[in-house]
């Protein structure tokens, strides 16, 4: 046990490194601009997907106008040959109807060539910020390995330090201590107590008596609601 609390504690030093590391302005810049490319490549796909179907819509009317132009010149045609006037003006009424559907379909069709442009201005605009975005995490990349380099030297002797204790700590403690050690840190506590009641340490919670009376005799337990090791300092 103690050589788990010994590990805990420079493995405590280390982290505090590794905080002050992603305290620093360029990891945060780091940060915030991955932030950006993802939310500006998200955007690209919902205007690919955009563009995608307005261009479907294009082709479609065009290929309506195309066919009502070819009924234009059919019923042209039909008007040229034929003498009686009612019939004339049956296919009068017809040719307006076509070409008041072409009118419609022209409107929509320049609304969608307005819409796709706007859909590619938007997209190079993405396209623009994450290459700006890119160059920013770049030059914030490099302020990051000089801040990183500051510590280099003491990083490496604390994780030799952890790599010479961990060859003599239990093996099965030291299994509990990575399991928590990102999510519950320090994974290994004493017990508190705090207004008359023994307590976790790690998360505040009551220590019942039975359970009280298991970590008097074992000198440790595993807290039943953080499932932290509670230990006491006096039995190591």
């Amino acid at each position: 046990m103690n050589k788990i609390l010994e590990y805990q504690k420079i493995d405590g030093d280390l982290l505090q490194i590794e905080k002050k590391i992603k305290a620093s302005q360029a990891q945060k810049t780091i940060d915030r601009e991955n932030e950006v490319v993802n939310d500006a490549r998200n955007k690209m796909k919902d205007l690919d997907k955009k563009a995608e179907e307005l261009l479907k819509e294009f082709n479609n009317l065009r290929e309506i106008m195309n066919d009502n132009v070819k009924n234009i010149e059919i019923l042209e045609k039909q008007k040229i040959e034929m003498q009686d006037k009612s019939r004339v003006k049956k296919l009068y009424d017809n040719i307006k109807n076509v070409n008041n559907n072409l009118g419609v379909i022209e409107n929509r069709m320049k609304t969608l060539t307005n819409q796709i442009d706007s859909v590619l201005k938007s997209f190079n605009s993405a396209r623009k910020t994450i290459e700006v975005s890119k160059e920013k995490k770049k030059r914030a990349q490099q302020e990051l390995d000089n801040v990183s380099q500051k510590y280099e030297a003491q990083i490496a002797d604390l994780s030799s330090k952890l790599a010479t204790i961990a060859k003599d700590a239990d093996a099965k403690m030291l299994e509990i201590y990575k399991r928590l050690r990102d999510t519950k840190f320090p994974p290994f506590v004493q017990v508190s107590d705090e207004d008359g009641q023994n307590r976790c340490s790690g998360c505040k919670s009551i220590i019942p008596v039975g359970r009280m009376d298991a970590l008097k005799s074992n000198g440790r337990i595993e807290c039943e609601s953080c499932h932290r090791i509670i230990y006491l300092p006096d039995k190591f």
